[in-house]
C-alpha cells in the first residue's frame, strides 16, 4: 500500500514540476512579446522624419491655411500641431494662447489631411482656424 501512495505522490510531484515549467514558459513568452512590441514601436518612432517646408504655412484663407511637409520616413499621423505664430513684424498673431494648439479633427480649430504617407513630397496639411483662433496669416 505504501508503494502505491509513494508512486502517486511521485507522479503528483512530477506533474507539479511540469506545471511550473509550463507556467514559466508562458510568462517568458508574454514578456518577450511585450519587449518585441516595444522595440517595434521605438524603431518606428525613430524612423519618423516629417520635415516642414519653409516658409511653413501658405495658401491662407479667412479660416484656414496649409502647412507643407515632406515625409522622408515611415507613414505618420499628425495628431497635434503647435503654432508659435509671429508675423514678419514680430507681432503675436496666435491668440488666445501662445502657442496655439490644433488637434486632429474636422472641427474648428482642427487638422485635415493629417495622415501623411511615406515618401510624400510637398504634402499639404490643412489647418482650420474656424474663427476660434485669431486670424493667422502671413502678417501682410
Amino acid at each position: 500500500m505504501s508503494t502505491i501512495f509513494g508512486a502517486l505522490f511521485f507522479v503528483i510531484l512530477i506533474l507539479m514540476g511540469f506545471n511550473m515549467f509550463l507556467w514559466d514558459f508562458v510568462q517568458f513568452d508574454n514578456y518577450n512579446r511585450i519587449i518585441a512590441n516595444m522595440t517595434q514601436t521605438d524603431t518606428m518612432s525613430l524612423s519618423e522624419n516629417l520635415v516642414p517646408n519653409n516658409p511653413g504655412a501658405r495658401d491662407f484663407t479667412a479660416n484656414s491655411f496649409n502647412i507643407t511637409v515632406n515625409n522622408l520616413g515611415i507613414a505618420v499621423r499628425v495628431a497635434r500641431i503647435y503654432i508659435v505664430n509671429l508675423s514678419p513684424t514680430n507681432s503675436n498673431q496666435c491668440l488666445p494662447a501662445n502657442p496655439c494648439i490644433v488637434d486632429q479633427g474636422s472641427s474648428s480649430p482642427g487638422i485635415a489631411n493629417g495622415n501623411v504617407q511615406e515618401g510624400v513630397i510637398d504634402y499639404r496639411i490643412k489647418v482650420n482656424t474656424g474663427g476660434t483662433l485669431s486670424p493667422i496669416n502671413d502678417g501682410n
